[in-house]
């Protein structure tokens, strides 16, 4: 197949991927967080690799993206987008585990209110508040190249994840939460300016300011969505993908641990078109 085409077929014997392959993959790492809590004797370590077992693809997809994309400001760009969807499925994981965790300690335990919660707890709610703020963090850096290099951004939903009817495109979402986690920040400052306001003069003072502050961050976080979205995020698929492998992998449902495979395989097969090209039939 050559890479620079139209389309491709999932099915081609190339680009297969056996179930079983998948579930020696989980079998080895259930295997691995047992012996990780036999050989440390901390089952928290064995929790933080069952979660991060859920961004893997999506960190591989990242790191093959950038490798095989021709387009250097896109691969940057959505190397952070999968990176941060990566570091979401892991958040998602812990959150996940500790309420499991939860349940089955209250169940267990439910005649001794005397004992505290176990340190895994602890360490699944850490996995999702971590998971958060580094998801947040990669999709701001991905925006940060985007609009860099002016790429325009089209983030496919993927196949588990409900959408508006209008909505194809994740990355307004993706916008829309980072400016909810940003616009938080900036009401954390807001209030801390109010209350240094505050001491200084009044109660009254200070919470006018914090309302004038409030409205001015408001306005202008509307007006700054309202540009990034225009000038920065795709109307349609080919306004920020090319019409190759690369842009039918990346626009495909498949899941994150078939595409970062398939991306592999192209590489591997350009290479190898490249040496017949130089050695000869």
């Amino acid at each position: 197949m050559q890479t620079d085409s139209l389309e491709f077929d999932p099915q081609e014997s190339q680009w297969r991927y056996r179930w079983w392959k998948s579930s020696l993959v989980w079998t080895t790492l259930i295997v691995t967080a047992f012996l990780v809590y036999e050989i440390t004797a901390r089952p928290i370590w064995g929790v933080v690799v069952l979660c991060s077992k859920f961004g893997w693809s999506d960190f591989l997809t990242a790191f093959w993206l950038r490798r095989v994309d021709h387009n250097r400001p896109r691969a940057k760009a959505f190397f952070w987008f999968h990176s941060a969807i990566g570091f979401f499925h892991i958040a998602n994981a812990g959150n996940v585990f500790s309420l499991l965790f939860c349940v089955i300690f209250i169940a267990s335990k439910a005649q001794n209110r005397a004992v505290l919660f176990p340190g895994e707890i602890y360490t699944a709610f850490g996995a999702f508040c971590l998971g958060i703020f580094l998801s947040l963090l990669a999709a701001f850096f991905g925006f940060w190249h985007a609009i860099r290099s002016r790429l325009r951004v089209w983030l496919p939903y993927p196949h588990y994840v409900l959408k508006k009817r209008e909505e194809n495109n994740m990355a307004v979402e993706v916008l829309r939460a980072l400016r909810l986690a940003i616009g938080f920040g900036c009401v954390e400052l807001v209030g801390l300016i109010a209350s240094a306001v505050g001491r200084h003069e009044t109660d009254i003072g200070g919470a006018l300011v914090f309302f004038a502050l409030i409205a001015l961050v408001a306005v202008v976080f509307f007006k700054l969505f309202k540009v990034l979205k225009n000038r920065f995020i795709a109307q349609i698929p080919s306004q920020c993908w090319d019409a190759d492998v690369v842009g039918g992998v990346m626009l495909s449902q498949l899941p994150n641990g078939r595409k970062w495979r398939i991306l592999a395989a192209t590489q591997d097969i350009s290479k190898s078109e490249a040496d017949t090209q130089l050695t000869g039939p």
